[in-house]
């Protein structure tokens, strides 16, 4: 993300104090974590530290900060309306028990009740702000390096490559929060629940080493003192496999949508039309990101040492199903793209509507 940061600077998009108060701002809440999580005494400065960043960052940086901003407000909503099939999608590629989506549904409520639909929200909920903060951020910027690269004044328009290349740009500095995020939102959704049967030798996912952990700080706690910081970031590679090709088509789909149903007059952009671009838009990034997602989940939850790499994830994919393997659970992914996505769209373009009055 550095490196990322400071070509951005070299190629005039960002002021160096922007790039500071970014670095600053990403660097430090992360810092603060890690050093609560090594056992070693809280610090009552990090909030302030936290705070300094944020204000040099959004005094230099209006347009960054709205940016920023709108994106985690549709993070936010993303997490509440896409949880529930979140976790029957994570339950159908962890577990060879379930025979499809009704059947899960109704596992995961007959055993954890309704409640269970939103188990490991917590970790979304207080990730993905940050997570699509920072990709919307990365989305603008990408597209002012291509318009900078192109000759492009600020207000034209960008072509389609134009825009999936920002897109794809907007995946790279996102996968520092998202990697240890899923990591632990992964494990607290596959975790046995108090009421849940006993391990069973179809379910991967449940690590046999672990405790059962009542929160994200109490797992992420167990995992660096256990395994290491490194263990926040298992699965890394397939994060940016998935999320680079996948924000292509993110970003790309719903541009394009947007200015077809709106006659490309953004004045004329009605909530219905948000909402349907948004949710194609999350229809065609799960589309092309489930493959590398139906690995990533099962590597990524699977107890320490059950596989020697990715590729023995892939080849016992191809040997429990062929191809078809790779998109388990695409039905429940599909369900909760199109309104997850919608809702997070519409959280994007409400707060910069509201941000554009200051």
């Amino acid at each position: 993300m550095v490196t990322l940061t400071f070509g951005a600077l070299f190629f005039g998009v960002l002021s160096f104090a922007e790039v500071a108060g970014l670095l600053l701002l990403c660097i430090v809440p992360l810092f603060s974590v890690f050093y609560d999580l090594t056992l070693q005494p809280k610090s009552a400065y990090s909030p302030a530290f936290f705070s300094v960043a944020f204000a040099v960052w959004a005094y230099y940086s209006k347009p960054s900060l709205f940016n920023f901003i709108s994106g985690g407000v549709g993070g936010v909503f993303l997490a509440f309306v896409g949880q529930p099939m979140d976790n029957v999608k994570t339950k159908l590629q962890t577990s060879k028990k379930f025979s499809g989506t009704w059947e899960c549904l109704q596992h995961i409520i007959r055993v954890d009740g309704v409640a269970g639909l939103y188990k490991g929200l917590s970790a979304p909920l207080v990730g993905n702000a940050p997570v699509f903060a920072i990709c919307f951020w990365g989305y603008a910027i990408g597209a002012d390096m291509v318009r900078l690269l192109t000759g492009k004044a600020s207000d034209e328009a960008l072509g389609l490559w134009e825009i999936a290349l920002a897109g794809g740009f907007s995946a790279v500095p996102t996968t520092v929060l998202m990697a240890p995020m899923e990591r632990i939102k992964l494990i607290l959704q596959t975790q046995p629940g108090p009421k849940d049967e006993p391990h069973e030798e179809g379910d991967m996912a449940k690590p046999r080493e672990m405790p059962y952990f009542d929160s994200m700080t109490d797992c992420a706690t167990w995992l660096v003192r256990n395994q290491g910081i490194g263990s926040l970031f298992k699965g890394w590679e397939l994060t940016l496999l998935r999320d680079v090709p996948g924000s292509v088509a993110y970003f790309a789909v719903y541009e394009v949508v947007k200015d077809v149903l709106s006659g490309g007059d953004p004045a004329k952009l009605a909530l219905w039309m948000t909402l349907c671009a948004g949710g194609l838009a999350g229809c065609a990034l799960w589309l092309v990101a489930i493959p590398p997602d139906a690995l990533k989940t099962r590597y990524t939850t699977a107890h320490e040492g059950h596989y020697s790499g990715i590729s023995a994830v892939y080849k016992e994919l191809m040997a429990e199903g062929g191809f078809g393997a790779l998109y388990s659970g695409i039905t429940p992914v599909l369900l909760r793209a199109f309104p997850a996505n919608a809702a997070c769209f519409v959280g994007v373009e409400l707060a910069k509507a509201v941000l554009a009055q200051f």
